[in-house]
């Protein structure tokens, strides 16, 4: 079971917006795209690169990476990060 913490929602709700508001039909192909990326983690939780401190990993969808931890059968989306910015400043919770 996959579920999107708060900040992951508002994170993609703010790209979406984003994109939105240039190219709809765009903000409609990368939802997608994530979408597809997120039923990736759910059939394959282990595909995801590890983090290197945290018990957490990430797949990238350009130009976000989606971090998330896995705990048995239940998949938790905690943040969609731009790849640019500085990981270091993440808060998960």
């Amino acid at each position: 079971m996959i579920v999107l913490s708060r900040k992951a929602v508002d994170d993609l709700s703010q790209w979406i917006d984003r994109i939105a508001n240039d190219n709809p039909v765009a903000a409609q192909e990368f939802l997608f795209r994530v979408r597809k990326s997120i039923q990736m983690i759910d059939e394959h939780p282990e595909v995801g690169h590890r983090h290197p401190r945290r018990d957490i990993r990430y797949v990238v969808e350009p130009p976000l990476k989606i971090f998330y931890s896995a705990q048995g059968e239940s998949i938790r989306i905690l943040r969609f990060w731009h790849s640019a910015r500085n990981p270091k400043s993440i808060r998960y919770e």
